[in-house]
């Protein structure tokens, strides 16, 4: 088996991994947005009140882009890694191979889709970490808070467990990434070499066939 081909099996791979925390982003950050009533916990602030005999919640809701990000950017994940099983198959199976300058093409985007998806995990975390503060002003933990009174107009029933998987499957998808870009520099300078070494030989029989001549 060659660099190149091992490289495709460690890239198919990666990708079925990657595939599978994006799922860990999309079935849990829908699942909060509907029980949330649209609302996004992300960076949510708030007070607690005494009202209507009991203690709830005015919740100072954040933007619903975050959480639209992080879902859409998961989706789009999953679209990208089912796109590049079928390519890294259809390679290791076929052994066709990308030319040069889709190979640097799709090296640069995995380095962009990699910062896209830093952003979305550090958003997650941080988000978490806000709406997590304003929760335990009343609460032990954030995970207390799970399945009770919060607010009006949400069901706050699993909403811990849920976002603690978005974060997971955000920080995997990171990781995945990174590697993935990393085999992706490293297919293109295994095809720059090859390329090389391709040129040297023929010029060697050129000259060889020059002094039979």
């Amino acid at each position: 088996m060659n660099l190149m081909k091992v490289i495709v099996l460690s890239q198919l791979t990666g990708h079925i991994i990657w595939l599978l925390s994006s799922l860990c982003i999309i079935i849990p950050m829908s699942m909060h947005e509907i029980q949330f009533n649209g609302s996004c916990l992300l960076f949510t602030t708030g007070e607690w009140y005494y009202y209507n005999g009991a203690i709830k919640l005015v919740a100072d809701w954040a933007p619903r882009f975050y959480c639209i990000y992080v879902n859409f950017l998961g989706v789009f994940q999953l679209i990208v890694c089912a796109l590049q099983i079928y390519r890294s198959l259809k390679f290791y199976f076929k052994d066709e191979v990308a030319s040069f300058l889709i190979l640097f093409l799709e090296a640069v985007s995995y380095v962009i889709l990699c910062v896209l998806t830093m952003a979305s995990a550090v958003i997650v975390t941080l988000g978490l970490m806000s709406w997590c503060h304003t929760v335990a002003k009343k609460f032990w933990s954030c995970g207390d808070a799970a399945g009770q009174i919060l607010t009006d107009g949400v069901s706050s029933k699993g909403f811990y467990v849920e976002m603690q998987m978005v974060q997971f499957g955000a920080w995997a998808a990171f990781t995945t990434c990174v590697a993935m870009a990393y085999f992706s520099i490293l297919k293109v300078w295994h095809f720059h070499m090859l390329e090389n070494t391709s040129g040297e030989q023929r010029s060697l029989l050129n000259r060889n066939r020059s002094t039979l001549e």
